[in-house]
């Protein structure tokens, strides 16, 4: 089971990450200090990722299995 995933190409941080269920809606956000992010307490499913960092907004898929 997939319990943590690695944020690549982000130098700087803190920034602000919001995972979004299929329907759009906000299913866990957090401001992280480092690459790895816990994701333990969702369901297995598809996501979108929302990364905040500076001014830019970066959305990738996110499968968890």
């Amino acid at each position: 089971i997939q319990e943590s995933f690695k944020i690549h190409g982000i130098d700087i941080f803190p920034v602000n990450i919001e995972v979004l269920d299929l329907t759009g809606k906000c299913v866990f956000a957090k401001k992280i200090t480092h690459n790895t992010v816990d994701i333990t307490k969702l369901q297995k499913g598809v996501y979108t990722l929302r990364i905040k960092h500076d001014k830019t907004i970066t959305t990738k898929k996110l499968l968890k299995n």
